[in-house]
């Protein structure tokens, strides 16, 4: 099965996708996704519950960088340990109550070690307490379109009601790695040492296939291991989620072989570049005559490989249109289709803004309108 996470605005791919069947994976759930285009190019189980465990981090992570560009922290602001920290179960740093830790430490825990103590301090030092960081969670999770997520902690702990799904883990990534780019290399890190004593990252990937650059990994008892793991090869990029493996090993093997599949079987191509200018349709009663109209990003298209030639370009617009238009509003749909079959299409916006004309140029183009 494929189709496009509808937490993105680019394109929205139909059948074609759909040609291509994974290779069976020995996992419970899971989801492959184009980070480029957006298209998820494989998917099983995609919307069935699961305990998040340590990918709910992805998103511990997400606040806090959130938190980072906004000012509220700085990443070398010392943050002294709260008492609640260091008792957190699992996987940890070893803070103390009371120890004095930067930004950048707790998240080089956070995200390499996978430290639950870490979680819980960088909770407390975002929001003053983890309950009120839960809350920042969730309300990202709702932003983001995470419509079967609900975060109860900010470790990935078990608790009730606390559930995460494949499709929204790559959701997830997605979003943390379009909107922090900037942080990716935290997430590449293999180890580091803190306390006189080195973590590994428990992403065994990272160790495996140098093209893997993150995520992260999780493990419940009740929902087994789990691995979000981000790969770059040439200028493609994929995040694949697996959720229910059985053992860290098979995990590790399943995810990989979902990347490869994903590399080996698709192409992604730049179809337009922002800014490009696909038409420029009349107008009425504004400062000018024309409606430059184009694209606000990048349009991505994700395709099985060798199925890029013959396609055809339809930009449906929809006028009449009428000033004052703003920038940035939609102004129509450029639909793409092979051998007359729908394949993909793309919202197109007004490039520039057009104001509202003197009352000789409304009252002459109210007349042209009439009659059109």
């Amino acid at each position: 099965m494929l189709r496009l996470i509808a937490f993105l605005a680019c394109a929205c791919a139909f059948s074609a996708l759909a040609q291509v069947r994974p290779p069976p994976l020995a996992v419970r759930a899971f989801a492959l996704v184009d980070i480029q285009s957006g298209a998820t190019l494989a998917s099983q189980a995609e919307d069935d519950h699961f305990e998040p465990a340590s990918l709910a981090k992805l998103m511990t992570a997400y606040v806090v960088f959130d938190a980072l560009r906004a000012g509220k922290l700085q990443t070398a602001q010392p943050v002294i340990v709260a008492s609640a920290a260091p008792t957190a179960p699992g996987a940890r740093m070893y803070l103390e109550a009371g120890m004095t830790v930067p930004v950048e430490d707790l998240l080089r825990g956070l995200i390499v070690a996978s430290a639950n103590d870490a979680a819980v301090a960088l909770a407390v030092a975002t929001s003053g307490n983890e309950e009120s960081f839960v809350e920042a969670m969730n309300t990202q999770a709702r932003r983001l379109g995470l419509a079967n997520t609900k975060f109860v902690n900010a470790t990935g702990l078990p608790s009730r009601e606390h559930h995460i799904t494949a499709r929204d883990a790559a959701a997830l990534a997605f979003a943390l790695l379009r909107d922090f780019p900037e942080r990716q290399p935290l997430f590449a890190q293999k180890e580091f040492t803190w306390g006189g004593f080195p973590h590994a990252s428990r992403n065994r990937l990272l160790a495996i296939d140098p093209a893997v650059d993150g995520l992260m990994s999780g493990f419940t008892e009740g929902a087994g291991y789990s691995l979000a793991a981000s790969a770059t090869r040439g200028d493609r990029k994929l995040v694949g989620v697996v959720l229910g493996a059985q053992t860290d090993a098979l995990r590790t093997a399943e995810t990989l072989k979902l990347l490869n599949f994903g590399f080996l079987s698709f192409e992604t191509r730049r179809l337009y570049r922002k800014g490009a200018v696909v038409g420029t349709p009349e107008i009425f009663k504004g400062t000018r005559a024309v409606l430059p109209v184009g694209f606000d990003r990048d349009a991505w298209l994700t395709l099985p490989k060798g199925k890029f030639d013959g396609l055809q370009a339809v930009l449906q617009t929809q006028q009449p249109y009428v000033a004052p238009f703003a920038r940035g509003q939609k102004a129509g749909i450029m639909k793409l289709t092979r051998d007359n079959a729908p394949l993909a299409e793309f919202p197109v916006v007004a490039l520039e803004e057009v104001p509202v004309a003197g009352f000789l140029t409304r009252g002459w183009d109210t007349l042209r309108l009439l009659f059109r």
